[in-house]
């Protein structure tokens, strides 16, 4: 390939690359909500939400404000299940499309928030740690 090729080829390539959106004088920043994530409203629905991005896992739970970062509420976005309706000697047809975790935005939040809420836990992990402590000689 000639070289004049490969530099518009890179070029080309950099253009389709979103460029990060800065916050005054600073680069990029991810954004950090305060949310509230519906309540269970079958018994098929998990108790708690398990958001995962690239590897890290977020255990959610439902009916309290909690705070997390913009990845993680794009994940929640994403998950969705279809409603099938189908009525006798009629082939079924989805209804529609209904996000599985839904939640409610309360505020923006900032990553202190996020990291002193995250390292606090919740009475769960509070109790799994104090019994790591208890156990360790």
């Amino acid at each position: 390939m000639p070289r004049q090729s490969q530099e518009a080829a890179v070029q080309a390539r950099e253009e389709e690359v979103p460029t990060p959106v800065a916050t005054g004088n600073r680069p990029y920043e991810e954004a950090y909500w305060e949310v509230v994530f519906a309540e269970k409203t079958n018994e098929n629905e998990t108790t708690d939400v398990p958001l995962c991005v690239n590897g890290e896992v977020l255990v959610i739970q439902r009916g309290k404000p909690v705070i997390i970062p913009q990845r993680y509420l794009e994940c929640a976005d994403h998950t969705k299940h279809e409603i099938i309706s189908q009525d006798p000697g009629k082939d079924r047809k989805t209804v529609a499309w209904v996000q599985t975790y839904a939640y409610t935005k309360i505020r923006q939040a900032s990553k202190d928030e996020f990291t002193r809420f995250k390292q606090a836990g919740d009475k769960a992990t509070r109790d799994r740690i104090e019994r790591m402590q208890a156990a360790q000689p």
